[in-house]
């Protein structure tokens, strides 16, 4: 009978947590993992408050920051999926992301061309920021 009253919630959480992305990590209150929608195999990204082991200062943020990203809908800001919160973790499911120095690390583009790709996305950011 106790087993119904502390079942886990995040089960019904319908994305497969993969593998971290440890990059992303150290930089934010959140974590950053690679994962796949339950059924279609979809490649999404989760991120993840920690929140037994979190402050309740930076718990209100996390809160703050996915109540926020649920209103926002552009076309060149990160699409919000679906979250969760269960007793020890928030859990929230995006459109696949890469960190911005990943991926500006991955670049192949070398002189001229890198110096173009980095202008247009200071361009979409400005754009993004200019439309609010």
């Amino acid at each position: 009978m106790w087993s119904f009253f502390s079942r886990d919630s995040s089960k019904d959480f319908p994305y497969e947590i993969g593998d971290p992305v440890q990059q992303f990590n150290t930089k934010s209150i959140w974590s950053l993992f690679r994962g796949k929608r339950k059924g279609s195999n979809d490649e999404v990204s989760v991120f993840t408050y920690d929140i037994k082991n979190g402050s309740d200062i930076k718990l209100e943020l996390a809160r703050a920051a996915l109540k926020r990203l649920k209103t926002l809908r552009h076309p060149s800001i990160l699409q919000f999926l679906d979250s969760l919160e269960s007793d020890k973790v928030l859990y929230v499911a995006t459109e696949p992301v890469e960190p911005l120095g990943t991926h500006i690390g991955n670049l192949a583009a070398q002189g001229p061309q890198r110096d173009l790709y980095l202008a247009w996305g200071i361009f979409q950011i400005t754009c993004i920021i200019i439309s609010k």
